[in-house]
């Protein structure tokens, strides 16, 4: 009787973990976002998408970072790059990028993520937390650098000969970067050996 009983509360239990952790909707939200050709991406539709992903990011950070660097691969920053000239969108890969990925909390044992503030101190204890990111913090963070690379590589490229004269573009790729500027782990991605010597090839 007890037996059953537990066997019912584990099932519960199961069942109520993985409505909780149930992306389907957002997966498809995702997926239609990064389908839609630019003639038909629509501002205050991304706008929405904006308010929605900022949303559930201050909500559900840690779930939600999880579910963007690790089960889908960091690919939304390939829909924001591909849309870039809406402002919002363009707000959002600030949002995203200046996620810093933490160490475990010793006490409580879960995973502490925060929007960075652009402090000084906060690569004053680098190594030693490093040393305690687990094997998926890792990766989020591996991902994160890669994506945050490409993207700073594309902006750079917005001002750039390879822009076809899109000056809504060129605009937004400027702002972007000018508030990279005013961050300091952004900043450090505008100034990394690759990026610097793609800011020569354009101005030279």
């Amino acid at each position: 009787m007890n037996e059953g009983k537990k066997t019912q509360n584990q099932e519960a239990v199961a069942d109520a973990e993985k409505a909780t952790n149930d992306w389907s909707m957002l997966d498809t939200m995702i997926n239609r976002f990064i389908q839609t050709p630019q003639d038909k991406m629509l501002s205050v539709l991304c706008g929405y998408f904006n308010k929605i992903l900022v949303f559930i990011l201050t909500k559900e950070n840690s779930k939600f970072l999880e579910y963007l660097l690790l089960r889908r691969n960091g690919v939304i920053f390939d829909g924001l790059m591909s849309h870039i000239e809406h402002h919002s969108l363009a707000q959002l890969v600030i949002e995203l990028l200046q996620v810093q990925i933490k160490p475990e909390d010793s006490r409580s044992k879960k995973i502490t993520m925060y929007n960075s503030d652009g402090s000084d101190n906060e690569q004053d204890n680098e190594d030693q937390e490093e040393a305690t990111l687990t094997a998926d913090q890792v990766k989020m963070k591996e991902i994160l650098a890669k994506k945050g690379n490409q993207v700073i590589l594309y902006l750079l490229d917005q001002l750039s000969i390879k822009n076809n004269d899109d000056t809504e573009v060129a605009l937004n790729a400027h702002s972007i970067l000018m508030d990279f500027c005013e961050n300091d782990h952004c900043f450090n991605l505008l100034t990394t050996e690759e990026a610097m010597k793609r800011l020569i090839q354009i101005v030279c």
